[in-house]
């Protein structure tokens, strides 16, 4: 869409860098919100305007460690750390469900030395209660809309004035229409920036540009400050301006450069089991079957990027069809056709599971 509804002009959008933050004392990391960010929020709030805070992490935080000996709890079934979640002292799994309670002290050195790490929309919440007592803010992520009706509840709530402040994950982010929302705070714009997908660029620009349009729907100015430890990350820089030709025009060229997609039609090629040596042999074996070709190119086979979950290890393959060679993708289809007869065929990958997916929409 080249404009909003009626007109309304974007809202100016400021970029907070957190490097230049202080840290609390006696903490390793810096501040939830920034300065600058507290200061926006107090403004508006006097204004008897409303707030809409971003996080795309739910739970306390990201990390549970152990200062002394390094120790990070992990989950059991997946290769991913465990979310510290304050209700309860529990770490949870985000991927299979896992769950125990938070050790007292460290299970492998036995030190008292536990500290988070990260910031999830739990922190945030706590966060606002100290430093805006007596404002009401609500919570909206999976663990508070997971009841009958109660994404509908939070926003209705919202909507009627009932809370200041609504902090949340995507679910805030699309859709919104809060005509007394005059402020967007995007508490840490790096979550999906340096995820190991080619498209995390893409995919953080259009997150933010979504969410930045949540301020200044109707006839009230809105304004955005977004916190970020990547001030000059390319897909930020186009953010700030709301300027998605030139965030297009950029993104391309580096695709182009790199054949990534849409040049190329990419083809991942999953093998997942209960035990790593037999899907580590299956991928191998299914990568001699497939022959090269002038058209396409492999990449691995290799330990997906979350390596194992609910209990399987992961490894991966990436083919990569150049349209300008192969237009319809039918050369490489036949390739994989192949390869697959023959894998069967002189290959017993007894316990291990292979899906091809074209076009995936993750690669993690």
């Amino acid at each position: 869409m080249p404009s909003r509804i009626d007109d309304v002009p974007m809202p100016p959008i400021t970029f907070v860098d957190m490097r230049s933050e202080p840290k609390i004392i006696g903490s390793k990391e810096p501040v939830v919100l920034s300065r600058f960010l507290r200061q926006k929020i107090d403004e508006k709030l006097a204004r008897g305007e409303q707030i809409i805070l971003f996080q795309n992490r739910r739970g306390f935080a990201t990390l549970f460690k152990c200062s002394s000996c390094g120790y990070t709890a992990e989950c059991e079934n997946c290769s991913i750390s465990l979310t510290y979640h304050l209700r309860g002292r529990l770490l949870k799994c985000h991927y299979c469900g896992f769950v125990r309670k938070a050790p007292e002290v460290c299970p492998q050195c036995g030190g008292l030395d536990l500290y988070f790490r990260g910031i999830g929309t739990q922190r945030i919440e706590e966060e606002l209660k100290n430093l805006f007592p007596g404002i009401k803010a609500v919570r909206m992520d999976l663990d508070t809309t997971r009841g009958k009706h109660a994404h509908d509840r939070i926003l209705t709530a919202f909507g009627r004035g009932e809370y200041q402040i609504l902090l949340g994950t995507q679910m805030v982010a699309k859709g919104l229409d809060f005509p007394r929302v005059t402020l967007v705070g995007v508490i840490s714009a790096d979550s999906e920036l340096y995820f190991p997908d080619f498209r995390a660029g893409e995919r953080t620009f259009q997150l933010l540009t979504q969410v930045a349009g949540r301020a200044g729907r109707k006839d009230r100015l809105g304004e955005v400050v977004i916190q970020t430890f990547s001030p000059d990350h390319p897909s930020l820089f186009f953010v700030s301006s709301h300027d998605y030709p030139r965030f297009y025009d950029s993104e391309i060229k580096e695709r182009e450069g790199l054949g990534y997609p849409p040049f190329s039609r990419m083809t991942c090629i999953l093998f997942k089991g209960e035990e790593e040596a037999a899907v580590q042999r299956a991928a191998e074996g299914f990568a001699r079957f497939l022959r090269p070709g002038s058209a396409w190119r492999t990449l691995g086979p290799a330990p997906a990027p979350l390596a194992r979950i609910e209990g399987l290890y992961r490894y991966q393959m990436l083919l990569m069809s150049l349209k300008e060679a192969d237009a319809g993708g039918g050369l490489m289809k036949s390739a994989l056709r192949r390869a697959l007869e023959q894998f069967h065929e002189h290959h017993r990958a007894r316990g291990v599971q292979i899906s091809i997916d074209v076009d995936p929409i993750s690669i993690m």
